[in-house]
């Protein structure tokens, strides 16, 4: 298993080597284990967390390990890519993101995340995870466009996309059911191009600065 700050092998020779498991500055993106599923699923049962993220709060256990199973440990390097979110130096599990092929009809890449209310909300580590998270996406891929949607009302969520570098593509009237009411979702996206524009550190900075010799960091 890879640890926090190794790298993969590049997938043809002569390309730069890009961190397996990304990070940023508050946080880094590790693979699912099993030890995770019980921190999965409370996050994904909470009302403030996994209600704003689209789960409907009913999810069991058995289905839990079904999804671990199916998705990070058989799914993850084979097109999508499934972390859990850990802060720098720890392996505590603090949330999910995922870079996946949701729906080709919206063309490029689907970025998913919940962080747990217990991390604390409004100290940017869903932001630092989602600029990780994009780091990976632009820099392994050929991607031209990552995008992800929320419920209207989840603005804590489409703030910390928008800090991300996300624009707002539009609404989606009545995406879905909820608590029997239709709620409406709001699509946003970012494209390779103004990615690179960003002028912040990269996920492999933060990982070469750790590294560094001159800095006496191990990450």
């Amino acid at each position: 298993m890879l640890e926090e700050g190794e790298m993969e092998a590049p997938s043809e020779p002569g390309n730069v080597e890009r961190p397996a498991y990304p990070r940023g500055d508050k946080v880094w993106l590790r693979a699912y284990e099993r030890e995770d599923i019980d921190a999965f699923l409370e996050g994904a049962n909470s009302i403030d967390t996994g209600s704003a993220a689209g789960y409907d709060g009913t999810m069991g256990r058995y289905h839990a390990e079904k999804w671990v199973e199916k998705r990070p440990q058989e799914g993850h390097g084979h097109g999508s890519w499934y972390w859990v979110i850990s802060p720098i130096g720890s392996r505590e599990f603090i949330g999910t993101i995922w870079l996946w092929n949701g729906d080709g009809r919206f063309g490029g890449m689907e970025l998913s995340i919940f962080v747990r209310a217990s991390a604390g909300h409004g100290k940017g580590i869903g932001t630092d995870a989602i600029r990780a998270a994009l780091d990976f996406g632009f820099g392994n891929t050929e991607t031209e466009r990552i995008w992800m949607f929320t419920m209207a009302s989840n603005t804590r969520s489409q703030r910390a996309f928008e800090k991300a570098g996300f624009r707002r593509d539009g609404v989606i009237r009545h995406l879905a059911r909820l608590n029997g009411q239709w709620i409406d979702g709001v699509l946003m996206s970012i494209l390779r191009g103004e990615w690179e524009a960003d002028e912040r550190p990269r996920s492999w900075d933060y990982i070469a600065a750790a590294s560094s010799p001159a800095t006496g960091a191990s990450g």
